[in-house]
């Protein structure tokens, strides 16, 4: 019963609330009534938006979205295996070359730069001992060797100077020997040839006095001949050679003439006449073979006639080449054989003229040639008289003989001398052969010393040997400390730290690896290079280029602008909910400390740009029923707008303003926008209540402007 009672209360207090909410309600609805209905009555003028004609920049643009990137991102690894026990950096730190990163912990690699340190130590102790041993080896054995180094150069010094000796007198004795014999030779043959000669002697002065006589009764007989024959038979050949080279000097004009007169025009008037046979048989023998072609395609004539015409028009053809090229060279060579004829004309005169000059000239040669054989029978005569005072030589061949004769005893006992010389040469040969036995003796101590100081290279070779010892100890020790070290990873660029991957305690493996990657510590992002990785429209890449300057603003920093350019245009595309784009890659001019990887970005890719010209906003800009540009220009706006449509000539269409070519002036004021207020109707259910409002465009209410 109590619970029926409480619930009666609770529905009597919510049906009370309802009427109160009710009441609220309509007093609302009433005051908004009311409100409308006196904002209607204020608002009974059209609602206009205006701009001004001014100068500025007409900017056309394509934009893009996209997001920050840095130039580089670069994953550091350490080359050391082992745990991390310090990390240096956090997401977000800007950290700078050589800034440490991280530490690996340094106990094995510590451990292994001692043991080479050791080994090292080890090593130079070896190299100190073996040098012990080389200077104790070195100190006894040079005084022997360069002992016995100097008894074998001795040895070689005395042997050489043997065998010198021996070979110079040797040469010597043998060229003297040579030299004595080959005078014996030649004091032999003098003997012998002035035998000879003291033995001809006599025939000889016979024979050059005989021959003399002859040579003298021949110039005699020569000069005679010359006389009464010669001389009357040349001068009557030489009067025939004039006569006849007149002849020929005769003929030669009379052909010229002959040429000239029949044979050229002759030869001109054959050479034509074939030309025109030539040429009449060939148009023939074309026409003939056109019409057996005719009639062959119709199957009138059989093929043999075709190819007779043929054949007949080949050798038309070639008599008509035959005769043209007759016809082209005929005066050439008419000219030639008139070149020749006066040519032959010129050789018959120049020799007729030579032939008077001969027998001008003839009889002062024929003097000289006489004065000449009277000179060689001069001569003749005296070679006689010669010869015959010549007979004195018999005696002087008899005293050349006896002087031949000393000569060669004398050269004989020079060979006698020489041959006595070879006994020393016996003497010089046993010299030779004790320096010898010498030398054998003094090698064969230098060959013992030289054993005895192998034992020096035997201890150099032990130095060389600890010395690489102590390099390879040098090397592990260096290897050693450089693991060591790189157990300190620092950053190799500037850069921002994007990523860490590891934390301290983790165990990474060696970037040096061959079998792994390595374990990436972080990942630095170089920043001294931020780029823009853009999508650009399909439809609007035909409108950026590499180079083309660009707006970049960024959602973090709304207002602020980044210049930038296009460094690259990707190949590669992505698609997007059916819309293709093109990835752009534009680099800002100067990087912001502020940007960060990842960051949305818009660019505004700067297609045409033109400065301080006419413009208006681009809503401004309306185009009638036949096409043409207007604007609307606005002459008064209260308290009743008065409106003029004024056709204008654009230019650059921007992406906001456009330029205007013609027909406005700076500072003229040009509608945007244009709307009239619709009637305010109460509705509600059965009576008054609220009204609607509505923009109208401009182009409906033309009635209301004026014109």
């Amino acid at each position: 019963m109590a619970f029926l009672v409480w619930g009666e209360t609770l529905m009597r207090r919510w049906l009370k609330r309802r009427w109160l909410w009710a009441i609220g309600i309509f007093a609302a609805i009433a005051v908004l009534v009311g409100y409308w209905r006196v904002r209607a009555a204020q608002s009974s003028q059209p609602f206009i938006q205006t701009a001004k004609v001014e100068r500025t920049t007409v900017t056309l643009t394509v934009s893009a979205s996209g997001t920050i990137q840095p130039y580089k991102i670069v994953e550091v690894k350490s080359k050391a295996a082992g745990k991390v026990i310090q990390m240096a950096v956090e997401v977000g730190d800007r950290v700078k070359k050589g800034q440490l990163i991280a530490r690996i912990d340094p106990t094995d690699t510590q451990t292994a730069v001692e043991q080479a340190q050791a080994d090292l130590d080890a090593a130079l102790a070896r190299v100190q001992q073996a040098m012990l041993n080389w200077q104790m080896q070195q100190q006894v054995t040079p005084a022997q060797l360069e002992e016995a180094r100097q008894a074998l150069e001795a040895a070689r010094a005395r042997l050489q100077q043997a065998e010198s000796s021996f070979r110079a007198q040797a040469l010597q004795v043998k060229a003297q020997i040579k030299q004595a014999e080959e005078a014996v030779k030649a004091a032999q043959a003098r003997y012998e040839q002035a035998k000879k000669q003291a033995e001809t002697q006599p025939e000889l002065t016979r024979t050059a006095i005989q021959q003399a006589e002859a040579t003298y009764q021949s110039a005699l007989e020569s000069l005679r001949q010359l006389k009464e024959a010669t001389i009357p038979q040349q001068r009557a050949q030489v009067q025939a050679a004039v006569q006849q080279a007149e002849a020929a000097y005769q003929r030669a004009l009379e052909n010229l003439r002959q040429l000239k007169e029949a044979i050229v025009p002759q030869q001109r008037t054959q050479a034509q006449a074939n030309y025109e046979q030539a040429k009449a048989q060939l148009e023939n023998a074309e026409k003939n073979l056109q019409r057996q072609r005719e009639l062959f395609e119709k199957g009138f004539v059989a093929k043999s006639q075709l190819d007779a015409a043929e054949a007949q028009y080949a050798a038309a053809k070639a008599q008509f080449d035959a005769a043209t090229e007759k016809w082209r060279t005929v005066e050439q060579e008419l000219s030639a054989m008139l070149k020749t004829a006066e040519a032959q004309v010129a050789e018959a005169k120049a020799q007729w003229e030579n032939a008077k000059e001969r027998l001008r000239t003839l009889d002062t040669d024929l003097k000289a040639a006489l004065r000449e054989a009277e000179a060689r029978v001069v001569q003749a005569k005296a070679q006689l008289e010669s010869a015959k005072a010549n007979a004195i030589q018999d005696q002087l061949r008899q005293q050349e003989v006896e002087a031949a004769l000393a000569a060669l005893r004398q050269v004989k006992a020079q060979l006698e001398a020489a041959k006595a010389e070879a006994f020393t040469v016996q003497q010089r040969r046993a010299e030779v052969a004790a320096a010898f036995a010498a030398l054998v003796q003094a090698e064969a101590a230098y060959r013992q010393a030289l054993a005895n100081a192998q034992q020096v290279q035997v201890r150099e070779a032990d130095i060389k040997t600890a010395k690489a010892q102590v390099a390879r100890a040098l090397a592990g020790l260096r290897n050693a400390r450089i693991q060591l070290a790189d157990t300190v990873i620092v950053a190799p660029r500037h850069g921002v730290i994007v990523e860490k991957l590891v934390e301290e305690g983790t165990v990474i493996s060696s970037g040096m690896s061959a079998f792994a990657q390595g374990t990436t510590i972080v990942r630095l992002a170089d920043m001294s290079r931020v780029f823009v990785d853009a999508e650009v429209a399909e439809a609007d890449i035909a409108s950026v280029w590499v180079g083309q300057k660009v707006d970049v603003t960024v959602d973090a920093f709304p207002g602020e602008i980044f210049e930038g350019k296009v460094v690259r245009i990707d190949p590669r595309t992505t698609i997007e909910q059916n819309v293709v784009y093109v990835h752009v890659l534009v680099e800002l001019d100067m990087p912001d400390e502020r940007l960060k990887p990842g960051m949305s970005a818009t660019c505004e890719f700067q297609v045409e740009r033109k400065e301080n010209v006419l413009a208006v906003p681009n809503e401004a800009i309306k185009e009638d029923e036949e096409g043409r540009t207007y604007v609307e220009v606005a002459k008064r706006l209260n308290p009743h707008p008065e409106l003029e449509r004024r056709y204008v000539e654009i230019g650059l269409q921007g992406t906001t303003m456009t330029e205007i070519v013609k027909g406005l002036k700076e500072g003229e004021v040009v509608v945007t926008l244009f709307a009239l207020p619709q009637a305010i109707q109460p509705q509600m259910a059965g009576g008054p209540g609220m009204r609607g409002m509505a923009g109208t465009p401009i182009g409906g209410m033309r009635g209301l402007m004026r014109r």
